[in-house]
């Protein structure tokens, strides 16, 4: 299992990756989330990917993302950090719309370049 982190200054965020291709290691990760979020029920990694958001945090700015190293993909990986820019625009309540677009290209595009750099290893 490997772990990475990526700092996204200007909102002062945090998002871990986690990459593994041991389902059992993938359940823990999951898991060991999910408790700290306050979950009793433990769940399996039956997923190619799964973004957590900051629930785990106690301040609310610390998400994670969890790949099967095995299935992870450019694809994958946009589709994940879509969900940790909606969540930064809902803790941070900025609204998607005419005004904040830009905002959120800038946005995306930013945690896209610092999310590739980390993973480019497992791209093919």
């Amino acid at each position: 299992m490997k772990k990475y982190r990526v700092h996204i200054p200007i909102y002062d965020f945090y998002l871990d990756l986690y990459v593994s291709d041991d389902i059992p290691t993938l359940n823990k990760i999951n898991n060991t989330i999910l408790k700290k979020a306050g979950f009793d029920e433990e769940d399996d990694f039956d997923a190619q990917a799964r973004f957590f958001p900051a629930y785990a945090d106690k301040n609310k700015r610390v998400a994670s993302m969890v790949f099967n190293k095995d299935l992870i993909n450019y694809e994958l990986i946009s589709h994940e950090i879509y969900h940790f820019v909606i969540y930064i625009s809902k803790i941070s309540d900025f609204q998607l719309n005419d005004g904040s677009e830009e905002c959120f290209s800038y946005l995306t595009g930013f945690i896209s370049q610092q999310v590739f750099d980390k993973l480019k290893i497992y791209l093919k």
